[in-house]
């Protein structure tokens, strides 16, 4: 049987627009400062404030931004989000965050790809080496003190049903935790589903799992080809600050009248 988490549990709470968010125990932590020390990316100083990594999708997307990104770039990512699990242990391992970050790329990579109907996309994103053989095993990153699942795939099979076999198994095994629970909140019938997560990283995959479900909310810039949550059904770009133009708006335009210059 699974030990209970040491930490209050996460709660996604189903509220009506207009209720205002609460903060309560559940939610997680967010600290003055966060730096690498050693192999692990550690919390510093007193928590001064809470966050509910369910209530924004955008999480999943920044995230996955980190694959190949630098300490900076884990640090600036925790400063707005925190730690994906780390309680009682140093920190999250550096290592581990990076993986966790390269397969929900890869789990987008293959949402997209499935959507589209692109078959080109997909198997990019699974071939990997150049093999005699075509069966592959994909390790799955789990939680810190987990060992790897993993999903094993044949090259020769049809590449839209191996990146949903993917797709379900990486995003699967890293909710299978999560558990609804139906909770009266007031008199009469009045009820809400809340959904319960140990961990950040639950949450990132929950978010994963709702692109797909839904089939709308995701979409991947057109300049820098990075995802992210689409806030109008036109956004061609990576959406902007509240008082700025969006950099990667900005970018694609200023390469536009560079062109048209050397007509």
């Amino acid at each position: 049987m699974r030990d209970k988490p040491t930490q209050p549990v996460l709660k996604l709470f189903v509220r009506a627009a207009s209720d205002e968010p609460e903060i309560t125990a559940g939610l997680r932590p967010r600290y003055s400062r966060y730096e690498a020390r050693g192999y692990y990316l550690c919390p510093v100083g007193e928590a001064i404030g809470a966050y509910d990594p369910v209530e924004n999708p955008q999480v999943a997307t920044d995230f996955a931004r980190l694959g190949n990104g630098s300490l900076d770039d884990l640090v600036l990512f925790a400063e707005r989000w925190g730690l994906l699990e780390a309680y009682d242990k140093p920190g999250d391992k550096v290592s581990w965050l990076r993986d966790h970050a390269t397969q929900v790329k890869l789990a987008l990579d293959l949402l997209s790809g499935l959507h589209d109907e692109d078959v080109r996309r997909v198997t990019d994103a699974l071939s990997g080496p150049v093999s005699s053989d075509t069966r592959r095993h994909l390790p799955i990153v789990l939680g810190q003190d987990e060992e790897l699942d993993g999903c094993v795939y044949d090259l020769s099979s049809d590449p839209m049903r191996n990146a949903d076999l993917v797709f379900e198994s990486i995003v699967g095994a890293n909710i299978r935790h999560l558990h609804p629970e139906l909770v009266r909140v007031g008199p009469g019938a009045k009820f809400e589903v809340h959904h319960h997560f140990d961990t950040t990283r639950e949450a990132i995959y929950w978010h994963v799992a709702q692109f797909a479900v839904r089939r709308g909310g995701l979409a991947r810039c057109e300049w820098c080809r990075r995802y992210f949550v689409m806030t109008h059904g036109n956004q061609r770009y990576c959406p902007s600050d509240e008082y700025s133009e969006s950099p990667c708006a900005l970018q694609a335009r200023q390469a536009r009248f560079r062109s048209k210059r050397h007509e």
